[in-house]
């Protein structure tokens, strides 16, 4: 469990912190508790989250990273379809951290076969492995600030959250993939996962791949750096109390890009996600800084009329 917690976003009383400190350690306590609904794991279930556990700590210790807690398969909730969408309340969604209560649900059902549920499991618990700040508003309620790359500023202003999501998402998804790639041999050994599987469709935000793809190549001709190296700087940032490794991609293209890769996956309505995710592969593809400009002035003005339309 997380002894502690940093909160960010104003000047706290210390009886705020100590307060909301204690709430996110009891919290936490009570995630291991069952939840109504759950399914009870079956033995192979319990192999795959040990596992799943084991792996995601070998990967830290490889990037120099102590895990921030220790790994409890307790706060895992697994669950079958219909149970899953009657307590998240999100037909669209396979599985869900939260880091304020510091637990990980999944639908089984949907994870289909072990190489999906192994994707599924590690990339919910990179968010829970990631770097965590919380803030308190004024009706001393506690929310997260910060999963990962993924950013809430609201008591900056009100368009300020989930910043980065889009980002840290494919991340997460990219980490997950070299994670199940480096415990291939292992996989297939115990549980016959394929490598076959292991590149098809198991992953959730793998369509964004192409734009980290732009990222990473251009970054690393620019540092004379291989593409594994910049990913590993991308890679730490997700567990580091900084992101400031992604200022490597401004200096790469230019003033505003950051503010442009923020946006990924800003918006509330899918198509318009899907037109603005378009329009930001064709800013970070592009050679020309020039052009890439104009793109990036038409890629904010898109995105300010469609968050105005739902304001």
């Amino acid at each position: 469990m997380k002894e502690n917690f940093n909160f960010i976003g104003r000047k706290y009383e210390k009886a705020e912190i100590e307060n909301a400190q204690s709430a996110l350690q009891e919290w936490s306590r009570d995630s291991i508790q069952r939840i109504s609904g759950e399914s009870e794991k079956t033995p192979k279930e319990i192999k795959i989250i040990n596992a799943v556990g084991t792996m995601i700590e070998t990967e830290l210790r490889t990037l120099g990273i102590m895990p921030n807690r220790s790994f409890d398969s307790n706060k895992i909730h697994i669950f079958n379809t219909k149970e899953y969408q009657e307590y998240i309340g999100d037909k669209n969604s396979k599985g869900e951290y939260s880091s304020t209560l510091d637990s990980i649900i999944i639908d089984k059902e949907i994870s289909q076969n072990d190489a999906r549920l192994f994707s599924i499991l590690i990339h919910e618990n990179i968010h829970q492995a990631s770097t965590q700040k919380f803030y308190i508003n004024k009706d001393q309620g506690i929310f997260d600030s910060r999963v990962g790359y993924r950013i809430n500023s609201e008591w900056k202003k009100d368009d300020r959250k989930n910043r980065f999501r889009g980002f840290n998402e494919v991340m997460v998804d990219a980490t997950t993939f070299k994670i199940l790639m480096n415990n291939q041999e292992y996989l297939n050994q115990e549980f016959g996962i394929t490598k076959e599987e292991l590149n098809g469709p198991i992953f959730s935000y793998m369509d964004k791949a192409p734009i980290l793809d732009s990222i990473l190549k251009k970054v690393a001709v620019d540092n004379n750096k291989t593409l594994a190296e910049v990913f590993e700087i991308f890679e730490k940032g997700q567990f580091e109390s900084t992101i400031l490794n992604l200022k490597v991609i401004e200096q790469s293209f230019g003033s505003g890009s950051l503010q442009i890769l923020s946006l990924l996956d800003h918006l509330d309505l899918e198509e318009d996600n899907l037109l603005l995710q378009s329009k930001i592969l064709n800013y970070f593809s592009e050679t020309d800084s020039f052009k890439r400009s104009a793109m990036g002035k038409d890629i904010l003005d898109f995105y300010n009329q469609k968050s105005h339309l739902l304001s």
